[in-house]
């Protein structure tokens, strides 16, 4: 299980914030699940969007 990445884009999809979020497991079974959970505060108020990815992931 990689690392995610979280990113807060703005109106026009440009990144003004993000951070990774390191899951508390790296292996899973087949069919298994985890949960995460990630806050941030002071975040941008242009803030509009939320993406999360797999770190290394290429988003396009």
């Amino acid at each position: 299980m990689p690392d995610i990445r979280a990113e807060l884009r703005d109106a026009q999809g440009r990144i003004v914030y993000s951070w990774t979020i390191t899951p508390q497991k790296r292996t899973l079974t087949p069919g298994a699940a985890i949960d995460f959970n990630s806050a941030k505060l002071d975040v941008p108020s242009n803030s509009k969007r939320l993406e999360l990815s797999f770190a290394g992931e290429d988003a396009s």
